[in-house]
């Protein structure tokens, strides 16, 4: 069945989907989206550490951020169904245009800054899920897997280019000549998706509370699984809270990092940090496609897992060798493509192996439900390590969890057979 499959895609061609005008309108809409919002996250981080010079203060960037998908993400799916999704799609680009106008009306005052951006995100809690359910009543199924594709590589690669030019455009223009610019670009994107056709299969037969009861029965029976059979999913997902702890820590330290390693400001340092990290996520993702029939998925955590403690370490141990500038930045860079590649050997196959092992009618609520608990369980650590910087310093952390996730890949290595054979499952 599997080579049938394999057989069957190898004859579709991905460029024909490009001939398909809706999916050129969405994907466009996601393209000034996506870029837009990694640019404001770049202005934002930059912007508050040059005004605090607190990693406190960065952090608390992650948990307003965050707040929304824990409270709000776990309900805007029920709405998304009740709602036309294209006026969804319509009408938030161009709430978060007037978020970013606000922003600029009252950025001399940070704690607005934060409720603003709280307020962008709680606008995608709506964005993401219509987006997503979208995308098949625009695009063939044969074509499903390659728009699919396309929309996770574009955000691979509007984080390089709206992160690694961030620090390039605040350079060049006026920091709110910019923000003016991403507000342009979110009603680029609203006007892209004014030209979709109007949804299909859309009812309403529902009510919001009818839709509600559902929900809750159906996180029951997905706490049900969970306690009984999905004991590995659960695994899988701390693997994934740690190292997305890992990643926010990484964002909310990066101007920390470019001071205190590289002694330069952040803006001036931002591209060649954070684009071999891109980089290597891109790269990792490859890898393991290419090459994932060639060890269990465990093995390939592991791998991972051993590769980012030595890279954290490695950079925790830079300034220990008297280097010149040039030299410490190449070093960082190295180092950088390498986690960046460890943490893609690290996601990629956990969410793999959670997609193969949870049964495909509560696949989504699973993946629903325990996102909201990642990000929930990520917000005090990143609180916690952003306090602990100012203690132990950027190299301290490094060490820490480099070491931590040296163990975490020594504990894969003799423990996770056992644990596989205990659930009846085999990774």
């Amino acid at each position: 069945m599997r080579e049938v499959f394999i057989r069957q895609t190898s004859m579709i061609k991905p460029q024909n989907i490009l001939k398909n005008r809706n999916f050129l309108k969405i994907w466009g809409a996601q393209i000034a989206g996506q870029i837009t919002g990694f640019i404001l996250n770049f202005i934002l981080i930059n912007t508050i550490y040059e005004r605090t010079g607190s990693t406190v203060a960065v952090a608390l960037i992650w948990v307003f951020y965050s707040l929304p998908s824990v409270f709000v993400g776990p309900f805007s799916g029920v709405f998304v169904d009740l709602w036309s999704k294209r006026k969804i799609m319509l009408i938030v680009p161009i709430l978060q245009g007037l978020t970013l106008v606000f922003y600029l009306l009252t950025q001399e005052h940070i704690y607005l800054s934060y409720f603003s951006i709280f307020l962008y995100s709680l606008s995608s809690q709506f964005y993401i899920p219509s987006e997503a359910a979208s995308i098949p009543w625009l695009v063939e199924k044969k074509y499903l897997p390659v728009a699919n594709s396309l929309f996770l590589l574009t955000s691979q690669l509007a984080f390089m280019v709206g992160f690694g030019s961030g620090g390039i455009l605040i350079s060049l223009i006026d920091k709110n000549i910019v923000i003016i610019i991403c507000a342009s670009l979110l009603f680029l994107a609203s006007f892209f998706i004014s030209f979709l056709p109007k949804d299909k299969n859309l009812t309403r037969t529902k009510s919001i509370k009818e839709n509600y009861d559902l929900w809750v029965n159906g996180v029951k029976r997905i706490w049900s699984y969970l306690s009984v059979k999905g004991r590995l999913v659960f695994y899988s997902f701390g693997i994934l809270a740690f190292f997305q702890v890992v990643t926010a820590s990484l964002g909310s330290i990066f101007p920390a990092v470019s001071t205190e390693i590289l002694n330069r400001p952040f803006k001036s340092t931002s591209t060649g940090l954070i684009l071999p990290l891109a980089i290597g996520l891109v790269g990792g993702s490859w890898l393991f496609s290419q090459f994932s029939e060639n060890g269990r998925k465990k093995q390939w955590i592991s791998r991972g897992a051993l590769l980012a403690g030595a890279s954290l370490v490695a950079i925790a141990s830079v300034n220990l060798f008297h280097l010149e500038y040039s030299e410490r930045f190449i070093f960082m860079m190295v180092m950088l493509l390498i986690l960046g590649m460890s943490a893609a050997l690290i996601f990629v196959p956990s969410q793999t192996f959670i997609q193969e092992t949870t049964p495909p009618q509560m696949r989504g609520r699973i993946f629903g439900l325990l996102g909201v608990i990642v990000n929930l369980s990520s917000i005090p650590p990143v609180l916690f390590i952003a306090a602990i910087i100012e203690i132990i310093g950027v190299n301290g952390l490094f060490f820490t969890l480099g070491i931590v996730s040296i163990l975490i890949s020594g504990f894969l290595a003799n423990k996770a057979d056992g644990i596989i054979l205990a659930t009846n499952h085999r990774n």
